[in-house]
């Protein structure tokens, strides 16, 4: 996918390869000698295989504070930018005290559906319309651009706390230091977008045979999810202060609750009904055809 990417990130105008830079943390599948053979002019850092989301986003991003960047853009390998968003990002980032600006990402091959517009609150903002500048609390972390000089102000994200998930936390100590943060409807981006793997709890429960246990270990003790206990507890506290004790109790209270809930629903309800009330459920959010792939493959 990284190959994929770079392909296409080398038809694009408003991008230099020679400024990539890419975090290959311990892949063992030849990455790193493929994209040297290919586009020799792309910088590789190599990381420890330990470094997650995180550590690897705050890897490059010293190295191009290191460099004397003037700006300093997050691209995850899973997302396509169109030609010119990133200048579009640039413009923003231009405007008065905005510190990071966001893509408008869509689904790719499906660009009426908007996904990780932003979080106002802690929860989505809704779509962004093409000719807007949204500012919001923070952003998630599939494309984004930030003045270098508000980095070297705030710090590097932190990898300790949150390892996996450091994308909202981050931006949003942004907003909190008194910068803007935007997402900007002009920068568009298509997003490999893996729907099951976000769903609720109790959707991904539902359609899968894993016990309720392994749910339960998943969900509380992967670093790669998203009520990882330990980035759960920290991002409440980012997100409500003194009072992020009570919200990280009912976060995780909630995850449990669903992951019960689904198991029962699953045990009392066919698999065909259990698909329909998704498709249902989620009629406004993913297209049809791509959600019933994804259940699919996974059946």
């Amino acid at each position: 996918m990284i190959l994929e990417l770079l392909d296409h990130v080398s038809k694009l105008s408003d991008v230099h390869l020679d400024e990539v830079l890419l975090v290959d943390d311990g892949s063992i599948d030849g990455t790193s000698d493929k994209v040297i053979k290919k586009y020799p002019s792309v910088q590789i850092i190599q990381g420890t295989g330990q470094l997650f989301w995180t550590g690897s986003i705050a890897l490059g991003m010293s190295r191009a504070l290191v460099q004397d960047a003037d700006y300093i853009f997050w691209l995850n390998h899973d997302c396509r930018p169109a030609s010119g968003a990133a200048n579009e990002l640039k413009k923003a980032l231009e405007l008065g005290m905005v510190g990071c600006a966001g893509a408008s990402c869509h689904i790719a091959g499906y660009p009426e559906y908007g996904v990780n517009p932003g979080l106002l609150c802690n929860k989505n903002a809704g779509k962004v319309a093409k000719g807007d500048i949204f500012e919001v609390d923070a952003v998630n972390g599939n494309f984004v651009g930030f003045r270098a000089d508000v980095v070297r102000n705030i710090g590097l994200p932190d990898f300790v706390r949150f390892p996996h998930y450091g994308d909202s936390p981050y931006t949003y100590k942004i907003k909190k230091r008194g910068f803007k943060v935007v997402v900007v409807g002009s920068a568009s981006a298509d997003l490999e977008y893996e729907i099951l793997r976000r769903l609720s709890p109790f959707w991904r429960v539902a359609l899968s045979q894993k016990e309720t246990s392994e749910w339960l270990n998943y969900y509380i003790f992967n670093i790669k999810s998203r009520y990882f206990w330990r980035a759960a507890f920290y991002e409440s506290q980012v997100f409500r202060g003194f009072l992020g004790m009570f919200g990280y109790i009912k976060t995780m209270s909630s995850m449990i609750c669903l992951v019960i809930l689904g198991a029962v629903f699953r045990a009392i309800i066919p698999k065909k009904t259990i698909i329909l009330c998704l498709q249902k459920r989620m009629s406004d959010r993913y297209p049809k055809d791509k959600l019933l792939s994804e259940i699919n493959e996974q059946i």
